[in-house]
């Protein structure tokens, strides 16, 4: 495992509740469901933790970019990890391309309701019988899928950067 970013920094952590506005004028509460990243290099290749596969890649309503990458054989228990890199400026693949841990994935940007350039890390696991639909097209995050299952990108990047140590 690599982190996503090179020389990360996190500028807002997992779970913290944050108040903020949305792209229609109205104020919202919501609880943090990722990490935000940025890098102390001004690098801004976002990179692939773990060797897998690009699933998604779109925009939604409020303009944010996101590239999706699954990994299987990271999580006990015969689940897929998911991660969601969230304002990204550009992609640097496409859903169906295999990658490579340290593969160049997207770059940081910052689109959709955001203050500054960062990297959003969203991970999820969902059981890896169920990632892939029968139409051969792959579950994305969802607050409809009851078999996602929201995981602390704060405790990943933590246990990993110790197992480093």
């Amino acid at each position: 495992m690599i982190n996503p970013v090179e020389d990360l920094k996190v500028t807002s952590k997992y779970g913290v509740k944050r108040k903020y506005t949305t792209t229609t004028g109205h104020s919202r509460v919501d609880v943090h469901n990722g990490v935000d990243l940025i890098s102390r290099t001004n690098n801004d290749d976002l990179f692939a933790m773990w060797d897998g596969k690009v699933i998604y890649r779109g925009t939604d309503a409020t303009g944010c970019n996101k590239i999706v990458t699954a990994h299987g054989g990271v999580l006990p228990f015969g689940m897929v990890l998911v991660c969601v890199y969230a304002h990204v400026s550009a992609y640097k693949r496409r859903p169906g391309d295999a990658i490579k841990e340290g593969d160049v994935v997207a770059i940081m940007g910052a689109t959709g309701n955001v203050t500054g350039k960062h990297l959003h890390l969203g991970m999820y696991a969902i059981p890896a019988h169920t990632w892939k639909k029968k139409d051969g097209t792959y579950y994305v995050y969802s607050d409809t899928n009851r078999d996602l299952y929201e995981i602390n990108p704060n405790e990943v990047l933590h246990l990993y950067k110790e197992k480093e140590e």
